[in-house]
């Protein structure tokens, strides 16, 4: 698969280092670079419009938000929030899922995706879809051994391929995965959405976490998705072709919970929950939910219309999960 002539060079950069190289180091490339990565340059991402590659909940309004720190109010009751700093981690440039809505906090900060981790003594970290928009590797089961997948590039081309031997952070993995499943199973997995958590809850000295991304368990990884969960995206459509148009297309796998629950396990976090996006809401904002149903009985209201894409099952409230953690 060809590539624009913008990127190739750092392609063949990397090649020169190693060829092929993993995919995670292709995808590390395409998303992050720091003139040519997708998250990196200057263009509108993230919305409803026909330009964007896709939408998140943050797309939706100041409904998101408002529920958001009912949540955190509910999940911090004793808490004295004007103490707290409100981290909005990897949040679009120039957007904001807080905007217009009344905050309880000490103040708010943003970090831009892919910049240092630096928290305040006491915080409130958010993250929409940010663990899930790190780079990733990807693995195939073939006659009972499992290989990584690796993108080798050739004269202004880039194809997948198998490595001749894993990457040396994947060999402590590649133990632990059965080798009875189909052949040609593939799992996709993040250990930079699992170093990256490390960052935050290391980082942080009380307070809470709420990551909101698309997630499954280890064994729903091992058993329900054999062609792996690794998906792009651009202009609102689901691409299979994941080399096609480095940096032009977002590209995305679903983080594992039992081992991001693990990483928050070893830095002493408590009362660790993982809930769908539904849930989630219906537990922990329901006085914001209140309110927004009862206003203008009898009329079409665009805050119950928001409400219902963030809470059905059908739209947003099944697709997404919540990974909740506090530390006091």
């Amino acid at each position: 698969m060809s590539a624009p002539l913008n990127i190739l060079q750092k392609f063949a950069d990397q090649a020169a280092i190693q060829n092929p190289f993993s995919f995670r180091e292709f995808s590390r490339i395409a998303l992050f670079d720091s003139k040519y990565g997708y998250y990196q340059r200057a263009r509108e991402r993230v919305g409803l419009q026909h330009t964007t590659d896709f939408y998140t909940s943050t797309s939706i309004g100041s409904i998101f938000g408002t529920l958001i720190v009912a949540a955190v109010q509910s999940l911090l009751p004793d808490a004295l929030l004007s103490e707290y700093t409100l981290v909005e981690i990897g949040n679009e440039p120039g957007k904001d899922a807080f905007t217009g809505v009344q905050l309880p906090f000490k103040t708010k900060v943003n970090i831009p995706l892919g910049d240092c981790i630096r928290l305040p003594e006491k915080a409130i970290v958010f993250a929409n879809e940010v663990l899930d928009a790190q780079p990733f590797h990807r693995l195939v089961l073939q006659r009972g051994q499992w290989h990584e997948i690796g993108v080798a590039y050739r004269d202004g081309t880039l194809r997948e391929t198998l490595l001749p031997q894993p990457s040396a952070s994947l060999r402590s993995l590649l133990d632990r995965l059965p080798r009875n499943l189909p052949e040609g199973y593939h799992l996709d997995i993040s250990l930079d959405a699992e170093h990256l958590l490390q960052q935050i809850a290391s980082s942080a000295g009380s307070g809470l976490l709420i990551c909101m991304d698309y997630g499954k368990y280890w064994e729903e990884l091992l058993q329900t998705c054999p062609q792996g969960t690794a998906r792009a995206y651009r202009l609102h459509q689901q691409k299979t072709n994941l080399l096609a148009d480095p940096g032009e297309q977002d590209l995305t796998t679903h983080v594992c919970w039992d081992r991001l629950v693990s990483v928050l396990q070893a830095n002493r976090w408590d009362s660790i929950r993982v809930h769908r996006q539904e849930s989630f809401f219906i537990h922990y904002s329901q006085p914001a939910i209140q309110k927004i149903v009862a206003q203008q009985p009898g009329q079409f209201d665009p805050d119950r219309q928001a409400l219902l894409q963030l809470i059905h099952p059908t739209h947003m409230g099944h697709a997404f999960q919540v990974l909740t953690a506090t530390r006091m």
